[in-house]
């Protein structure tokens, strides 16, 4: 049998060649698929990295024997350590802490290796050496120049200390953006007390919690003082599980390269089916059929895995370069091409998969007829079924006599003719939602730059402890406004507010459980979502602390792009008391739901905040609301899922938030100063020029910090243009390969059906009819396969965005019109194209030979 396989694959050369072909661009697709969507993880991993740092987990509360046990530990990789040395008050609750640590400390912290964490000068050595990050140089008010002399008012040691300025240090993005101020002295030989950090990374990064836990309980540490990298952790749960991850895209890959190599085995099976017949009338068992299929295959792949996994990676390094170009401006840093085992072992897999498919379809096939009918080409009631539909057809009064003919030919093949719409219709069906899943990435990337802040050049706030009645003025942002190099301005309020709540507003009550269970919320806030201790009604039962904006009409404008219920009215919230909801939708929730508040459009919210000149932690604390505090009763206007900033202390992000326009905002809580400002320069300008005069306006604002986020924003944006550029890579290769392998499955249908088109030449078509039945089979193919595409497009969109709905922040149903027209365009070309120039060939060729062709 298997020399018998052999020889199919001499004798029919071109059926050998598209089967072939098919077999490389699926393998070709899965492989590159596989290399660009690691290399998406890998670059997702970077951003990670450097935004938030490197480390794994994060031990505090640690003495000395527990720091030597870290130290001797195996499964630790990289490790950092930090000791508490003292503080340096700037307000009553905002201090700068000076550290004693190792440089490997300040490395995890972000991305940097070696001494790159250095900007200018080195690390301290002695005592009275000190080593500050640049922006915290800026709070501080003073000059970044090595060598100046750092005088610091210690806290602990009530005592005024004079350091030498040794190392300018890069500014760390993590600790900037939470406005974590530190400074660094060298590290010293024994740990003393109990307040020592370390930061670690693990050598297995597949088992990081689990390992995290061991070293937990090898040092005796307690959950509470242990903080993990928990976007890191999942970004590696990607990047290391790919087959856990990609169970359904692998189904998807398995089910489409079955149909676009069996849309072409299949036609070949149906013209050797003959030949099947006579083996079979000799006495040839249907096994045998199965092993000559089998054989046949297996020849084939490996051929063709090889060839297909090379052009994949070759594919891939040229998309990757090529997409960057195509769609970012300006070049950009390509993270390296992430190329793992399973780039190979999956296109395996998936081959194996498909051939055991084949050899199962084609089983069934001769399974359903005997030899005679078998050698008579007799396929039994399929015919049957075809001669009604070919009496229907022959019955348009509408159609020509050569369009009853292409419509009879294609029905008399009806199982090729459907390999093939399947194909061409998958292979636009995945490039649309490939490209549809590109857009939601891409706005999810600036959805998480507006979380974090990074949605703006400069940025001003204010520290905490501040006075409410602390901020900068309407004159005092006109007078920015008005710089040269000033593009746009945006201000935005906030008071720390409590939320009167029932039970019945309580949707995810485990949400709030958590939360309350937390250090930080335990601690500072005796609760987040906590029993009002002096309730005298059910509707206010509950009291959830929370923040109140105030928004200027720019930013309610841009507000909108997170618009889930109702709608933002500018001018109506400029006059009535109207409120915008933001409600936490946190993915994984206890029971599932999108939501952890139930609010709706239309219901009357209560809001309660101090009257008191200052926002203490002490308040923060107390479970009741005293006589200082009053209450404001606002009609929700609209929900929201993102806000353009947040309040960097009090509930942060965690609790639900209540944004009004300013003009309301100043009128019910009295504050007209604004504390959150973003500020974006016109293009060219010198930031550190801008920088300069902003400071200068408010320099002699109590509590006010600027940043600079020009070079954080640029980094932010070029690793995640990397990853964008891989995941446009993917898409770029599922267009070409879908092209490639809808003209390959028509070519060979057409070549396959030469001996039919000789007769037809033989009884007098000629050659315009000829092409005219070309023509029409071509847009056959493109018309039904475009309608197949746009339904189905539209349905796995939906499934899409649904999956998404509970995992990104605000997507959006979008139908990718654009991307529906090119595949549209593309089929009718395509299809049309190839079967024209197929009719070309076939009519330079001779009578007799086209009748004589087996192919």
């Amino acid at each position: 049998m298997f020399k018998l396989s052999l020889q199919y694959i001499k004798h029919y050369k071109k059926r050998t060649f598209s089967v072939l072909v098919a077999i490389i661009l699926s393998v070709a697709v899965i492989a590159s698929i596989i290399i660009l969507g690691q290399s998406a993880n890998q670059a997702n991993i970077d951003s990670i990295k450097y935004d938030e740092g490197s480390y794994h987990a994060v031990f505090t509360k640690l003495d000395n024997d527990q720091i030597e046990k870290i130290k001797k530990d195996k499964s630790i990789k990289d490790r950092g350590f930090a000791e508490y040395y003292d503080s340096v008050a700037l307000t009553d609750d905002f201090y700068l802490n000076i550290l004693r640590a190792d440089k490997e400390y300040i490395k995890l912290g972000s991305s940097f290796s070696g001494n790159s964490f250095i900007k200018e000068g080195r690390y301290p050595e002695k005592d009275n050496e000190i080593a500050v990050e640049e922006w915290v140089l800026n709070v501080l008010g003073k000059e970044p120049k090595v060598g100046s002399d750092l005088q610091l008012k210690l806290e602990d040691r009530r005592e005024t200390k004079t350091y030498k300025l040794v190392g300018i240090l890069k500014d760390r993005p993590e600790f900037k953006r939470s406005m974590t101020l530190q400074a660094f002295l060298p590290i010293s030989d024994d740990f003393k007390g109990n307040r020592n950090i370390s930061m670690v990374t693990f050598k297995d990064e597949n088992n990081i919690n689990k390992l995290t836990s061991l070293l937990a309980k090898k040092l005796n540490v307690k959950s509470d003082d242990i903080v993990k990298n928990t976007t890191l952790i999942e970004a590696y749960g990607k990047l290391n599980n790919i087959y856990k991850n990609n169970i359904f895209s692998l189904l998807v890959i398995l089910v489409a390269s079955f149909i676009v190599i069996y849309g072409i085995y299949s036609i070949s099976i149906l013209q050797r089916i003959s030949e099947y017949g006579i083996l079979l009338a000799i006495g040839s068992s249907r096994k045998q059929l199965m092993e000559i299929t089998l054989y046949e295959l297996l020849i084939l792949s490996a051929m063709g895995v090889p060839i297909g996994i090379i052009l994949g990676l070759i594919v891939s390094k040229l998309l990757s370069g090529l997409v960057g170009n195509v769609f970012t401006e300006g070049a950009v840093n390509i993270s390296r091409l992430v190329i793992t085992k399973e780039a190979f072992i999956i296109p395996v897999i998936v081959t194996a998969a498909v051939i055991l498919l084949i050899v199962i379809a084609v089983y069934i096939t001769i399974s359903k007829i005997s030899s005679i009918e078998a050698i008579r080409k007799n396929l039994g009631l399929r015919e049957k079924c075809n001669k009604k539909i070919y009496k229907k057809v022959a019955s348009g009064k509408n159609l020509s006599i050569y369009s009853i003919v292409t419509i009879r030919n294609i029905l008399s093949n009806s199982r090729s003719f459907i390999m093939i719409i399947l194909s061409i219709s998958i292979a636009g069906i995945l490039f649309i939602n490939a490209s549809y899943l590109s857009f939601l990435e891409e706005r999810q990337v600036d959805n998480i730059a507006d979380s974090i802040g990074y949605n703006s050049d400069y940025k001003i706030n204010l520290v905490p402890g501040a006075k409410k009645t602390d901020g900068l003025s309407s004159k005092e942002l006109e007078r920015i406004r008005s710089l040269n190099g000033v593009r746009d301005l945006s201000a935005i309020q906030v008071i720390y507010s409590r939320l009167m709540l029932s039970s019945e507003h309580i949707s995810e009550p485990m949400y709030f459980e958590n939360l309350n269970s937390t250090p930080y919320i335990k601690d500072l806030m005796n609760g987040m979502l906590v029993k009002n201790l002096k309730a005298t009604d059910k509707l206010e039962e509950y009291i959830l602390k929370d923040n109140m904006y105030g928004y200027d009409d720019k930013s309610l404008a841009k507000l909108r792009k997170y618009l889930v219920k109702g709608k933002i009215d500018i001018d109506r919230m400029k006059k009535e008391n109207l409120a915008i909801v933001r409600i936490p939708n946190p993915i994984n929730t206890e029971n599932k739901r999108p939501y952890v508040a139930n609010f709706k459009v239309g219901d009357k919210i209560r809001v309660a905040f101090s009257n008191k000149g200052t926002n203490s932690e002490e308040s923060w604390k107390i479970n009741y609301n005293d006589d200082s505090y009053e209450y404001k009763e606002y009609t929700v206007t609209a929900i929201v899922n993102n806000l353009l900033d947040y309040d960097n202390y009090y509930t942060v992000n965690n609790s639900v938030d209540v944004v009004l326009s300013s003009d309301i905002f100043k009128k019910d809580t009295g504050i007209t100063q604004y504390k959150i400002i973003s500020i974006n320069k016109e293009r060219g300008v010198n930031h550190n020029v801008l920088y300069k005069k902003i400071k200068s306006i408010i320099d002699k604002k109590p509590g006010v910090i600027l940043r600079d986020l020009d070079k954080e924003i640029e980094n932010f944006n070029i690793l995640n243009e990397n990853k964008h550029r891989f995941i446009n890579a993917i898409v770029m290769i599922l267009f070409i390969m879908g092209v490639f392998n809808i003209a390959n499955n028509i070519k060979y249908n057409i070549a396959s059906r030469m001996r039919e088109f000789g007769m037809l030449r033989a009884v007098g078509t000629t050659n315009k009819s000829l092409k005219e039945m070309f023509l029409a089979e071509g847009f056959l193919y493109g018309a039904i396969s475009s309608v197949v595409v746009i339904i189905f497009g539209v349905l796995v969109q939906y499934i899409l965005y649904n999956k998404y709905l509970a995992i990104y922040i605000n997507p959006i149903f979008k139908i990718q019109y654009r991307e529906y027209l090119i595949v549209i365009i593309i089929n009718f070309i395509v299809t049309i194209a190839t079967t024209y120039l197929s009719s070309m060939n076939i009519r330079k060729t001779a009578v007799v030979d086209m009748i004589k062709n087996d192919q």
